[in-house]
């Protein structure tokens, strides 16, 4: 615990069972629950990083979570659960047509912030974070139907591996 509020700072990681309880389920109906043992939400890429290298040297499972909105079970561990809550940096550039946005952000957030500009963005349900709908599904969404799946319009993403390697 101690190794993991030195990375995010005392208030962003916790092993309170209040806490951790919240953490323990998912929409999908045929996961059990599972209760973590730490939940710790980075607030940069480079935090994130140090998190998933402490648990892989500590030999801790860990799993990312977006919004806990996982139909598929996969938010669950016994270790660290990793809530990218906190990342939600949304950089807009209508030149290009182009966001950089970090995987906290919900399709609601990314929509938010290009409707204020004059655009409109082929994304997920609201609620649902944009990076983790497209690793998940391909942005398939209630809109595909209309809009199509819209992982092509994909330029790039950079990704953490299991040991901490960064690579795009």
């Amino acid at each position: 615990m101690k190794a993991l509020k030195n990375i995010v700072g005392e208030k962003w990681a916790t092993n309170d069972p209040a806490h951790l309880i919240a953490y323990a389920d998912d929409p999908f109906p045929l996961a059990e629950r599972q209760m973590p043992t730490y939940v710790v939400l980075p607030g940069s890429a480079e935090e994130l990083v140090e998190i998933v290298r402490f648990a892989d040297k500590a030999r801790i499972p860990a799993v990312v979570r977006g919004n806990g909105g996982s139909v598929f079970g996969f938010v669950f561990t016994p270790g660290i659960v990793i809530d990218v809550n906190r990342m939600k940096k949304i950089q807009l550039d209508p030149d290009n047509w182009t966001a950089v946005i970090e995987p906290g952000v919900t399709s609601f957030e990314l929509q938010k912030a290009a409707a204020e500009q004059g655009y409109r963005v082929n994304t997920a349900e609201p609620a649902a974070t944009v990076c983790g709908n497209i690793v998940c599904t391909g942005l398939f969404s209630t809109w595909a139907n209309v809009y199509g799946v819209g992982a092509d319009h994909i330029v790039d993403m950079t990704f953490v591996d299991r040991h901490g390697t960064v690579f795009s």
